[in-house]
């Protein structure tokens, strides 16, 4: 199963600077990243703000604990 968990694509919807990866047991999380967009209402857009946030790697894996109810 860890193998199944060990991908790094390119992915078609995905913006360009967000990656689509997971590393096994060491990362768990496929996508981390995103952007800040604002709406204009004139337009009828979103804008992107700011550059592209990627944290690919940085999220801890979360060992589920039932008795406080969280990571």
């Amino acid at each position: 199963m860890l193998a199944a968990r060990s991908i790094d694509i390119y992915h078609p919807l995905m913006m360009d600077g967000v990656a689509y990866e997971l590393n096994g047991a060491a990362d768990a999380f496929a996508v981390e990243g995103s952007d800040f967009s604002q709406f204009d209402a004139t337009a009828q857009t979103w804008n992107q703000v700011g550059d592209i946030v990627d944290g690919n790697g940085n999220s801890p894996n979360c060992e589920w604990d039932k008795e406080n109810g969280g990571c």
